[in-house]
């Protein structure tokens, strides 16, 4: 990981950016996931 200090800080932003967003989709499949599984038990 201390290789990215020497990456632009252009470069920087667009990884945080793919790295929160993968992490926002992980999180919204999940939420979907249990909401599926919520409708199943009603």
């Amino acid at each position: 990981m201390s290789t990215f200090n020497l990456c632009p800080t252009r470069d920087s932003e667009v990884l945080n950016f793919w790295t929160q967003r993968a992490h926002l989709q992980r999180a919204a499949s999940e939420a979907l996931a249990d909401y599926c599984e919520s409708l199943m038990y009603c």
